[in-house]
């Protein structure tokens, strides 16, 4: 079969599966699926400097667009390549969009936080239902979870944060905002204990995944002990798979002799994360 025999409606769906790459060149080259291509650039922006933040907000500031750019971002990926400070006053622009999933990684501000936890309030405010934070400035994180704590924020299902300082002071209150979490994803992040994630099974119910584990300069740890599991066992009863990397109590507990069951799936050996289709 030869691209021209290929159907219409069938080039746009093998189109959502491209790369960057070859949706820039049909929307630069191809004027009959151009703006479908150009759409499916949109949908989700990828930055990974200063200049491309900028040049995305200059975009989005044009009083006249070419095209409804800001109605096509559903997502919004800010993953510098180097740890970098952004003009706080930057984030005004983004004011405007609705986003469905926003990442960001490497992220700073070089003044007060005020407009990046204003943009946090406004996205959490439309429903945002996903959130990754990965090796951002902790004034940042504190900008998130102060936005957070606003007020209830029963639409987020997904939270990711990794290799960003927590402990159960910040958990606590965060959690008691979230009763709508699906997936919950502290990776390297700090030494939580069973205060912590005691309050995280009381106020996330509805948890399919739970990941905590420790930072890299920490190996082993026995802050989390079997309370966390009855905890979870009692309240979460769609929770498929418990995750407490390194927690020495937990690794002890599920090989002695006779075995408790619970009813989801426990590992303290994040080694073996693949062999439950499961990513940190």
């Amino acid at each position: 079969m030869t691209a021209k025999m290929i159907p219409f409606d069938v080039i746009l769906v093998i189109l959502q599966f491209a790369d960057q790459g070859t949706m820039y060149e049909f929307g630069q080259t191809c004027q009959t699926i151009s703006s479908h291509a150009l759409k499916q650039l949109w949908n989700m922006p990828y930055i990974t400097s200063l200049t491309a933040f900028r040049q995305l907000t200059d975009t989005l500031h044009m009083q006249m667009p070419r095209h409804p750019y800001k109605h096509w971002i559903s997502g919004l990926a800010l993953h510098l390549n180097t740890f970098k400070a952004i003009p706080d006053q930057l984030f005004t622009e983004l004011f405007q969009l609705n986003l469905e999933i926003l990442s960001l990684s490497h992220l700073d501000v070089d003044e007060e936080s005020v407009q990046l936890k204003r943009f946090f309030c406004l996205q959490l405010n439309q429903g945002i239902a996903e959130i990754h934070m990965h090796q951002c400035a902790a004034q940042v994180l504190h900008s998130l979870f102060m936005a957070i704590q606003d007020q209830m924020r029963p639409h987020l299902h997904t939270l990711c944060i990794n290799q960003c300082y927590l402990s159960d002071h910040h958990i606590i209150p965060l959690v008691s905002h979230c009763p709508g979490l699906k997936t919950l994803k502290l990776d390297k992040c700090g030494c939580l204990s069973d205060e912590g994630v005691i309050a995280i099974a009381n106020h996330c119910k509805s948890l399919d995944t739970l990941i905590v584990t420790l930072p890299p300069t920490i190996i082993q740890s026995n802050t989390i002990t079997t309370r966390t599991l009855d905890a979870l066992d009692a309240n979460c009863s769609m929770l498929r798979l418990f995750v407490c990397g390194g927690q020495i109590r937990i690794t002890e507990h599920i090989t002695q002799e006779p075995r408790q069951s619970y009813r989801f799936a426990i590992t303290t050996n994040t080694d073996h994360l693949a062999d439950f289709d499961v990513g940190v």
